[in-house]
């Protein structure tokens, strides 16, 4: 099939446009309600406490409130109401979030404390720029088809996209994860055979995801990457049965 099938309708980017204004607004009276909590119940700082002195964590109100609070909520209702500030003002509560989210994680790292306080704000940051992406004009560049190529370079492109992706997600990100649960004193999940069954599982799921890759590249004549997908409908080998079967892999 052609590029039709790469095309956004205006009910899909309006769908993105409410689902961005309910998430900056949840996120806007969450930093609110946060903030409350920390002034109003002042047990609850400890939970939170960067280092040895509480006035290190209470020194954010200012920019907390008003470039992340606010913000969000300003971001909110630009996005629901179309405005031509929306993406200004959705990037700017992502540059804000971004800054204080590594922040934090950089003062654990050096102090080993405030890691509770990292495990909300990192995801924050992650939803906050998957929404920033998905509103144009960023959108319109980030959803575009592969340029007619040779089928080797494509299948190159794709399994070096394959090879930084699960790097990521499936090492760094887990072992990120796993070192905060450690901080904060989660308990690991053990039980027997653990490895064994873990590697079997890995290697039977993501044969789905990369056999479906190859299948892209190969019949669609493009790769997993929105900013570089494939221009063909693909309804062969494991997408004869599943529409997205890269995703369930991944899930």
């Amino acid at each position: 099939m052609s590029a039709i099938y790469s095309i956004r309708p205006r009910s899909y980017l309006m769908k993105v446009r409410k689902t961005a204004s309910i998430y900056f607004a949840l996120q806007g009276i969450a930093v609110i309600g946060w903030w409350c909590l920390l002034v109003f119940v002042p047990a609850s700082r400890v939970y939170f406490q960067m280092g040895s002195n509480e006035n290190i964590l209470l020194a954010f109100w200012l920019p907390d409130l008003f470039f992340l609070g606010i913000g969000s909520l300003f971001s909110a209702y630009y996005c629901r109401a179309d405005h031509k500030l929306m993406s200004i003002a959705v990037w700017f509560v992502v540059g804000t979030i971004s800054y204080a989210a590594i922040y934090c994680l950089s003062f654990a790292l050096l102090t080993d404390s405030g890691w509770l306080g990292v495990v909300f704000m990192l995801p924050a940051m992650l939803w906050s720029g998957v929404f920033a992406i998905g509103i144009p004009p960023i959108s319109d560049y980030m959803f575009r088809q592969t340029k007619p190529a040779n089928t080797n370079w494509i299948l190159t492109k794709t399994f070096s996209q394959i090879a930084i992706v699960w790097s990521f997600i499936l090492v760094i990100f887990p072992y990120i994860i796993t070192d905060i649960e450690a901080k904060i004193g989660i308990p690991n999940l053990e039980f027997p055979y653990q490895k064994l069954i873990a590697v079997v599982l890995f290697i039977a799921i993501s044969s789905i995801g990369v056999s479906s890759a190859y299948t892209m590249s190969k019949t669609g004549k493009g790769t997993p990457l929105p900013l570089d997908h494939a221009p063909n409908l693909v309804i062969k080998g494991v997408y004869a049965y599943i529409r997205n079967p890269m995703a369930l892999s991944g899930i």
